[in-house]
């Protein structure tokens, strides 16, 4: 067998194992989800008498109504490449701020990135993920706590610790709703979470136009840095 059969053999043997793995991981969450539902409609309470509600002190009306105000949610794009930032990175991420996205980008602080007011608009992000996905895909349980429960490891990883770091994108990566990835960095890990967790992916094509096989099956769709403008509103159309 050639070497050419070899590789095509090994490709299909891959895809065939990532989709039993989709499968598996669509029909949990299907399955959490339905659980969730039933937990939720036990637990919620009674619809209070109208009159009760007449009874109340103004005072205490309004702090209701203040709890009650649903956060205004931001989507979040997050950023994928090497130790080299890529020149589309900044003005890619001007632009998405300027629309009202929340940008997760891995050259910089949390700090430099979000201020302490988007903190609950950061905790209101869909998780793309359940507890019992945690230990098929082999991630850290504590991905699914909100943002100043793990603030901490946050942190550390801001400060270069290198567990840290990891969990500090995984973090982000399951709450974002795209991704957008510098192909000349292969980010394979990031491309595969995030195709395992159905978030769409926008590959950028690499100063050679050159992309591999895994790359190619990975990302959702490929885009080149020069017309940025084309591409938000691709970001736009998954959002």
């Amino acid at each position: 067998m050639d070497l050419d059969s070899v590789l095509k053999s090994r490709l299909a043997q891959e895809n065939q194992a990532s989709n039993q793995i989709q499968e598996a991981i669509n029909a949990m969450r299907s399955d959490v989800e339905k659980s969730n539902e039933k937990v939720a409609e036990r637990l919620r309470p009674k619809d209070k008498e109208p009159e009760a509600e007449l009874k109340k002190e103004p005072e205490e009306q309004k702090i209701y109504k203040t709890e009650s105000v649903p956060v205004s949610k931001k989507p979040l794009v997050y950023f994928s490449f090497g130790y080299e930032m890529p020149p589309w990175v900044s003005p890619l991420e001007h632009i998405l701020t300027q629309s009202d996205y929340f940008v997760y980008n891995p050259a910089k602080r949390i700090s430099e990135q979000f201020a302490q007011a988007d903190i609950e608009g950061i905790n209101a992000l869909e998780k793309k993920l359940v507890k019992p996905l945690c230990g098929i895909l082999g991630l850290n349980e504590n991905i699914l706590h909100p943002f100043e429960i793990v603030a901490k490891i946050l942190n550390q990883g801001d400060l270069g610790d290198s567990f840290a770091s990891v969990f500090k994108a995984q973090w982000f990566l399951t709450r974002s709703f795209v991704v957008v990835s510098d192909l000349s960095f292969a980010g394979s890990e990031e491309l595969f979470l995030a195709r395992q967790l159905g978030i769409p992916s926008i590959g950028m094509f690499p100063p050679s136009g050159q992309i591999t096989p895994w790359q190619h099956q990975n990302c959702t769709v490929f885009h080149t840095p020069q017309n940025l403008q084309y591409l938000v509103q691709i970001i736009k159309g998954f959002s």
